[in-house]
């Protein structure tokens, strides 16, 4: 799973590349999910990914923070933050 602080990825047609667009103040989580059969072959994804609000941000409106996390063993496995300085 990769949370994301003060900004959010969109999907693009390509299940591998993904869209980053700066949004202040909140924190989302990216989900990945393999998909299998008729479920790949239809979307023709190998992934899909779903984004979900996970609360307020704590960090400076300014920093970026992201964060690859393993959810069953609660484990962040890389973390960094980048400073935004730029307009929204």
């Amino acid at each position: 799973m990769l949370q994301i602080e003060n900004g959010t990825f969109y999907t693009t047609n390509n299940d591998s590349l993904f869209r980053f667009k700066f949004l202040r103040g909140l924190k989302y989580e990216l989900k990945f999910q393999k998909l299998t059969g008729k479920d790949s072959e239809a979307n023709k994804k190998n992934y899909i990914s779903t984004r979900v609000i996970n609360g307020a941000s704590v960090n400076p409106s300014n920093v970026v923070l992201f964060r690859v996390f393993n959810k069953h063993s609660q484990e962040t496995l890389i973390e960094n933050q980048f400073l935004f300085e730029g307009k929204e």
